[in-house]
């Protein structure tokens, strides 16, 4: 019973944090019909949604483990680096990532290309119309 009741105000706790936090950018891309929103907090966490599914999010579960996700940027690399990084609990572990690069197409626009889940950071951008680059759209 007592048990029942730590994990239920744990997962309250984790829910209210994420939706009090101040989204810092909203950003919107389509592949083929399907809608991807990337939401970054100001305190460098994301969550990345496939339509209405979240895919990556800020305090998730994941293999039966709580996890954090982290948001890292490197803009003196070029091309651009953009990791989404998800972390156990105590951000001392590295559960999984999506290494990516990204280009800023002016204030609104953003073109980003990841991995998804080989470990290899992308190089280019090449060659163009490739499925795993994201046009993303700035809201």
């Amino acid at each position: 019973m007592m048990r029942s009741l730590l994990l239920f105000l744990l997962l309250i706790s984790l829910a209210h944090s994420i939706y009090s936090q101040k989204s810092f950018e909203q950003w919107k891309a389509s592949q083929k019909g399907t809608y991807f929103y990337l939401n970054i907090f100001d305190d460098s966490t994301f969550v990345l949604l496939k339509s209405k599914d979240t895919l990556v999010g800020n305090h998730m579960i994941y293999n039966n483990e709580i996890t954090k996700s982290k948001i890292n940027v490197d803009t003196l690399s070029k091309p651009h680096k953009l990791d989404l990084v998800i972390y156990d609990a105590n951000m001392t572990t590295v559960v999984f990532q999506y290494l990516g690069i990204f280009e800023m197409l002016g204030k609104q626009k953003m073109r980003v290309r990841f991995d998804f889940g080989e470990g290899k950071r992308p190089e280019h951008f090449q060659p163009l119309g490739n499925p795993e680059t994201l046009l993303f759209i700035k809201q």
